[in-house]
């Protein structure tokens, strides 16, 4: 028995895979910018990144500084992040609250200067 041949992609499919792409960046910027939006001007808040990776969402949350991140505070943050995400993601049409896996982690520029050189694409690795 001989293995089928791979399906090569038609020009159809690669406009319908980048459209699909450029879909998930337009809403990653939405809710970036939501988060940003609220949260801001908190002082210990620092930056905000997330990422869709098929139906899951890995969402950061940067204070300052390490401090910050043992403050009561941050786990009140974290929530309220957590909450907005949610709102966006549910307003942007990718299902219920209870359907849609969204993991939130909280870090700190300050470990990001130190241990990845300030920068935070190796964070993410």
């Amino acid at each position: 028995m001989t293995a089928d041949p791979p399906k090569i992609p038609s020009d159809e499919d690669f406009e319908r895979a980048s459209a699909n792409m450029a879909e998930l960046a337009r809403l990653d910027a939405a809710i970036k910018d939501r988060v940003l939006s609220v949260f801001g001007s908190v002082d210990s808040f620092r930056d905000f990144w997330i990422f869709s990776a098929g139906p899951r969402y890995d969402a950061y949350v940067f204070l300052q500084r390490d401090s910050d991140l043992r403050q009561q505070n941050a786990q009140k943050l974290r929530n309220q992040v957590i909450e907005t995400v949610l709102e966006c993601l549910e307003a942007h049409g990718k299902g219920p609250r209870d359907a849609i896996s969204l993991r939130v982690e909280l870090d700190s520029h300050e470990r990001v200067q130190r241990e990845f050189n300030g920068d935070y694409y190796k964070r993410f690795r």
